[in-house]
């Protein structure tokens, strides 16, 4: 598995050349992840809820203090990426979160039209948790291959999932930050461009 994700990794490095872009709505693929890991959720006895969009500023980067969100609560929110990119990207963020939860702990699945300074304009998905957050100082390093900031948000895992959460956003031309939030939790956030750059076009 570990041999896996780290192809994955070196994969996506080709950029735009690596995906495959369709028409998507952020907001069925947050339901759609939500249902997949209901049953998980379940057993562990955490509580996973989809929200109009993620409270407070989107994102603990000088980029992303300057990003403003434009969206209603409602209805659909279209962008052009991979799906199973994008489906990627997702699980890895809820996995994260349930890997640290106790019982009783929450998940909170958010998407909102973004624009950041500098950016064409975007899309923000995000996962939210209630659980024992990042230690002060590791939010910028969390995304580094391995990087444990803390065994208590490592899981069981290789350390390669937010890794490869920040080089998928990347391939599309976006970003990825994380955050700890008040008075107790964590959320990681995906910028992603409401279309991808054309093979051949680095990101900006």
């Amino acid at each position: 598995r570990l041999v896996g994700e780290l192809e994955v990794v070196d994969r996506l490095r080709q950029g735009p050349a690596a995906l495959r872009p369709e028409g998507l709505d952020a907001r069925e693929l947050l339901s759609h992840e939500a249902a997949r890991f209901a049953a998980r959720a379940l057993g562990q006895g955490v509580a996973i809820e989809i929200v109009p969009e993620a409270a407070g500023d989107p994102g603990a980067t000088a980029a992303a203090s300057r990003a403003s969100r434009t969206s209603g609560p409602t209805g659909p929110l279209d962008f052009t990426a991979d799906r199973l990119a994008v489906a990627r990207i997702l699980q890895n963020l809820v996995d994260n979160a349930l890997s640290v939860l106790p019982a009783g702990g929450h998940i909170w699945l958010a998407a909102a039209a973004l624009r950041l300074e500098g950016r064409p304009e975007g899309i923000s998905l995000s996962v939210t948790d209630d659980g024992p957050g990042f230690p002060p100082g590791t939010q910028s390093r969390v995304f580094e291959r391995f990087f444990r900031a803390d065994p208590s948000r490592a899981g069981g895992g290789s350390g390669l999932g937010l890794a490869i959460v920040r080089e998928l956003a990347r391939a599309h031309g976006g970003e990825a930050w994380a955050e700890n939030v008040a008075p107790r939790g964590a959320r990681v956030t995906v910028f992603l461009p409401v279309a991808p750059p054309r093979p051949g076009i680095l990101p900006g």
